[in-house]
């Protein structure tokens, strides 16, 4: 199984390389997103697949992409991006890992 950890899924490279990795390339994404509560950084990443998948003649299903997306909390802006290691590790299971950075501040 391939993880990807995404910074930067909410903007236009980030959400692009979402809807063109997920069945490829990827069996889950950890998408780091800026937001208060889990359900807002989960509307954030959803309005921006959303916008991206418009940009194309054939829509993705956002659903099944979201269904592989781990969203967790973190800011470029706070040390260690604010994100708890532990939070990581656990849905990496040993799995292959890639780094992509996509985020700008």
């Amino acid at each position: 199984m391939r993880t990807a950890f995404v910074t930067g899924s909410t903007g236009f490279l980030g959400s692009h390389f979402l809807l063109n990795s997920y069945a490829a390339n990827y069996d889950q994404f950890i998408c780091m997103v800026r937001g208060a509560t889990p359900d807002l950084r989960r509307k954030k990443i959803e309005l921006a697949l959303t916008h991206a998948s418009n940009s194309y003649s054939q829509p993705y299903d956002i659903s099944a992409i979201l269904q592989k997306c781990h969203i967790i909390n973190g800011d470029l802006n706070v040390k260690n991006c604010g994100i708890n290691p532990d939070e990581v590790i656990s849905y990496l299971n040993g799995n292959t890992f890639d780094f992509w950075h996509f985020a700008a501040s």
